[in-house]
């Protein structure tokens, strides 16, 4: 996935999801990545970069790369392939083992009809040679309906062992999905949000963010804080402002700000979102709405602003000062499943945002227990969701969860004070 690829409900979610683009690759899976168009979804480990680039059979392909000089390690490509279903499992085995190595050079280590996910599998190891070069390769034939989903992994001819490893967690996580009910779901959960939107009135709105104007988290991983984060509403004549700041430390220093505009009827909205490493602020990204079209601004790989335009679908279309506000402005005692359509960064398409109201129950909060309704946001069609605990007195977010495995804390600036000395949102 791409550094900017998605704008979170607040800034630290950014945040977090660009510092594990430089993290060491491991092979616990904490990512989701979900293709409802070709019925499937899996976890993924954490660190690996994404690329869309696709063919007529490629889906997705996933980069494992070294910690320090960011090389290549293995590369893991998903394609989509015609399943003849008159054509037996252990027949296509052979079949393939033949075409591999005609055409392949393969130099067959095993091969095997196995089940994955509940399904027939084909499964096959071995080296392949490519540029006068042998590479280590591992093959997996998923059947899933008309087609198979093979699943690919290649990297160096000593890389065997790890890559086997990786592949397996993977593939142990992974989640057949029949695509007409997922889709069919999908247009019932837009048609729920666009009646909860047309019902949203101004006056809901500032009831509920009025109590959040400004709260501060420690942000947790493995159990120990590693930043913070403070999101911040304002209400205006016209609509509401809503501002979230992250700082990660340590050596992977980051903080990236988000600052965010929205008229009360979602007609005019303006962005801003920035991210500072070593160097200096950058810009990720500048969207202004208007008239039903998004203009959206992002820097090429030379840092200059280039502009791209969007028609957006105004009973549907949620601003992102909307998607950061969304766990607030639900009513989490009525149990519901709502999308909407919402700028994706890097995509000329737009994306489908989705909540999911759970029932409350008792967390844990620091050294005190709080009734709280469960809020999960899915942030992008293809991710899978974060988990937000709203305190039932309070109306107030106590524990964001996100998917990727970090935890946001409720905490407040004298706790925060302490842990960061000097700490401000810049």
């Amino acid at each position: 996935m791409s550094r900017y690829a998605v704008l979170t409900m607040i800034a630290a979610c950014t945040a977090l999801s660009a510092l594990a683009q430089d993290t060491q690759p491991t092979t616990q899976p904490v990512a989701n990545y979900i293709d409802l168009y070709n019925g499937f979804s899996v976890r993924l480990p954490q660190g690996l970069d994404r690329t869309n680039i696709r063919s007529a059979t490629q889906l997705v392909t996933w980069n494992s790369r070294a910690p320090r000089s960011r090389a290549i390690a293995w590369t893991l490509a998903v394609n989509r392939v015609p399943l003849d279903k008159s054509v037996g499992i252990k027949d296509q085995l052979e079949t393939l083992q033949t075409t591999l190595k005609d055409k392949e050079q393969f130099e067959i280590e095993s091969a095997e009809v196995v089940k994955v996910a509940g399904a027939d599998a084909i499964d096959i190891k071995g080296k392949a040679t490519a540029n006068k070069k042998k590479w280590w390769q591992r093959q997996v034939w998923v059947a899933a309906g008309d087609h198979y989903l093979t699943w690919r992994i290649t990297g160096p001819a000593d890389g065997g062992p790890e890559m086997d490893k990786s592949l397996t967690t993977v593939l142990d996580t992974l989640t057949l999905i029949d695509p007409k009910e997922a889709l069919a779901q999908r247009e019932k959960n837009l048609q729920a949000g666009a009646a909860w939107l047309k019902d949203l009135t101004k006056e809901q709105i500032e009831k509920r963010l009025k109590p959040a104007a400004q709260q501060w988290y420690q942000v947790v991983e493995g159990g120990k804080t590693v930043g913070w984060a403070v999101v911040t509403f304002e209400i205006t004549k016209e609509g509401f402002t809503s501002n979230s700041f992250v700082q990660m430390t340590g050596p992977q220093a980051v903080a990236v700000s988000v600052g965010s505009q929205a008229s009360f009827d979602r007609s005019t909205e303006s962005t801003t979102a920035r991210m500072r490493t070593a160097n200096d602020w950058a810009i990720m990204e500048q969207d202004t709405l208007a008239g039903g079209i998004l203009t959206c601004r992002r820097p090429n790989a030379k840092g200059v602003l280039r502009s791209v335009t969007k028609e957006v679908p105004q009973n549907t279309y949620l601003p992102l000062a909307f998607q950061q506000a969304m766990p607030l402005l639900v009513d989490q005692a009525k149990p519901a499943t709502m999308s909407f359509a919402i700028n994706a960064p890097n995509n000329p398409k737009l994306d489908v945002f989705t909540v999911k109201m759970e029932d409350s129950q008792e967390i844990a909060v620091g050294d005190k227990k709080v009734k709280a309704a469960r809020v999960d946001v899915q942030r992008a069609e293809d991710q899978g969701a974060d988990a937000y605990w709203i305190d039932s007195a309070t109306g107030l977010v106590v524990v964001n969860q996100l998917s990727q495995g970090s935890r946001l804390v409720q905490s407040s600036k004298d706790e925060i004070d302490k842990l960061f000395p000097g700490a401000k949102p810049e």
